[in-house]
């Protein structure tokens, strides 16, 4: 995925919840700022890597494998970021993982909604109900007489 693209995607999902900030999980809120910095980080470093070469470029890949890979050793080979590509990968799997949870989130939503307007025309048809039976006792109608 190219960085432009990457960039675009992450912005777009920010806009879209920033009307449900308040409700959304500010955790995931602040993990798709922090991935946008990161994007815009390589960006920076792509554009240094055309008169500095790209020694800072491999430095930035291998600190995130490291981090990625949570100072272990061991898990180094599974992040080990060795080209640009491959580190914009990881970032995008990241960001479709909080995609696939606002989308989630919007359908649980939409369901609690139906269920809520469901509700409420029962209490509204029980009320009706209620106010005939109020309306028949204070006329004293009898049921058979409707």
């Amino acid at each position: 995925m190219e960085i432009k693209e990457l960039k675009e995607k992450i912005q777009e999902l920010i806009k879209k919840n920033d009307k449900d900030y308040k409700e959304v999980i500010k955790r995931r809120w602040d993990f798709l700022y922090k991935k946008l910095d990161e994007v815009k980080e390589i960006e920076t470093l792509e554009h240094l890597k055309k008169q500095a070469g790209d020694k800072f470029l491999k430095a930035y890949l291998l600190y995130k494998s490291i981090s990625r890979a949570n100072y272990q050793p061991e898990h180094l080979n599974l992040t080990n970021f060795k080209n640009v590509d491959k580190y914009l990968e990881a970032i995008d799997k990241d960001v479709e993982l909080v995609k696939q949870e606002f989308e989630e989130k919007e359908l649980r939503q939409e369901k609690l909604k139906e269920i809520e307007e469901k509700t409420n025309m029962k209490k509204e048809g029980h009320l009706l109900s209620e106010l005939v039976r109020v309306k028949m006792e204070n006329y004293q109608i009898k049921p058979k007489q409707l």
